[in-house]
């Protein structure tokens, strides 16, 4: 329980932090007579999409153990395009540019959607942190995702160009409580492996390239 609950307050604070800095720019431009009604719709769908995450992320923990979960066919291109909608406005605020390549075309694979989706954001997150840790960089930050299939196997690549993981902490980032950041928990790769292992039936792998680091993901 102290697991979940753990790996509950590590989702939610990407959407919590988006929720607030949107509910911000909302009131920047309003004290600016700056807000138009088209832009306020828009912002209060992104509040009310991030908001039906947080409540989806309550069930999907609390079904984690369950067996009587059931698999659906998911379009990996919506699911994908999803997990950018509800990331966009902290990564614009970042100034991260995210590119996609998704080579998927229609194809739908059965799996538990929502342990997919948190999967993707949590990496998602992760690179995030990882540009705001790397000060450095003077090149354009951006994450890129790609998707294939090859075979009878299906491919999600996400890569960073955030500065990589240090040699010594790379082979154990997916060691439980084993974490690369000052307050976290370790928790978060720790059970995207456990999830894609033991619930959607595939494998996980990280290493660096060029000057990030590639997560990749096969179903």
């Amino acid at each position: 329980m102290g697991g979940m609950m753990a790996a509950i307050t590590h989702q939610w604070k990407q959407p919590l932090t988006t929720i607030s800095s949107i509910v911000m720019l909302i009131k920047f431009k309003l004290e600016n007579n700056d807000l138009d009604l088209k832009e306020l719709n828009k912002k209060i769908e992104q509040i009310d999409s991030n908001i039906y995450f947080l409540a989806e992320t309550i069930d999907d923990f609390k079904n984690f153990l369950s067996a009587k979960k059931t698999k659906t066919q998911c379009n990996l291109n919506k699911l994908i395009q999803r997990a950018i909608d509800l990331s966009s406005d902290e990564i614009m605020a970042n100034d991260i540019i995210i590119h996609q390549d998704l080579n998927f075309s229609n194809k739908t694979i059965l799996l538990y959607e929502n342990e997919l989706l948190h999967i993707i954001l949590n990496i998602i997150q992760n690179a995030k942190e990882a540009f705001k840790e790397n000060k450095e960089t003077e090149t354009t930050k951006m994450i890129k995702i790609i998707g294939s299939v090859q075979g009878d196997a299906t491919y999600i690549s996400i890569m960073d160009n955030a500065g990589g993981i240090s040699s010594e902490q790379l082979p154990h980032i997916f060691e439980e409580n084993y974490t690369t950041k000052q307050s976290g928990t370790g928790l978060g790769l720790y059970l995207s492996k456990v999830i894609i292992q033991e619930h959607l039936g595939g494998s996980i792998e990280a290493k660096n390239i060029g000057d990030g680091t590639m997560f990749r993901i096969r179903l």
